[in-house]
């Protein structure tokens, strides 16, 4: 594990701990992730996008920071972090969050047909800081975290209908990511 990744992992874990309560921790930690082989094989050697996937996946470019997305008139956001799939009838949307801060943040979408060709790309949230990464709901929204002092997380519509919902009863804190369990 990498110095940085531990020390991050450290701090979240510490300030979850403080969020929840000790019986949820308990629960958590009872089913540790443990390292093991994929199970679609080794990665093979980067293509030409850069990207190294395992044997049998292709990748494609779809948005590329500071340029409009192919076939739409939406600018794709800088420092694209954590993002989701959301089913939508026969395709999908796909949500990214924007780490930038000085309320230059956000959240943009991109819409897939069945065939997998763009058909839309929009903000779903805009004027927020550091939006790092979040959680994608049961109820088919994203949950956009601010990884600043003091920072949010908004309730975001991956269909851009419904304007984003900051929720203040998530905590104020240095957000990393967000989860909902459907059953509490």
């Amino acid at each position: 594990m990498e110095r940085r990744t531990f020390l991050r992992t450290a701090v979240v874990g510490a300030g979850a701990a403080v969020a929840f309560g000790g019986s949820l921790w308990r629960e958590a930690f009872a089913y540790p992730a443990l390292p093991g082989p994929s199970p679609y094989g080794p990665l093979q050697p980067a293509d030409a996008n850069g990207i190294m996937l395992p044997q049998g996946f292709t990748s494609r470019v779809i948005a590329r920071s500071g340029q409009k997305v192919s076939g739409t008139n939406h600018t794709w956001h800088n420092s694209p972090d954590g993002g989701a799939c959301f089913a939508d009838g026969t395709g999908w949307i796909y949500v990214s969050n924007a780490e930038v801060g000085g309320g230059g943040g956000g959240v943009s979408a991109v819409k897939f047909s069945s065939t997998g060709a763009i058909i839309g790309a929009y903000s779903i949230l805009s004027g927020t800081n550091s939006n790092c990464s979040g959680g994608a709901t049961p109820w088919n929204t994203w949950l956009s975290c601010e990884e600043v002092s003091l920072g949010y997380v908004y309730e975001t519509d991956p269909w851009g209908v419904n304007a984003a919902v900051r929720r203040p009863a998530m905590g104020r804190f240095k957000h990393e990511a967000a989860a909902a369990d459907p059953d509490r």
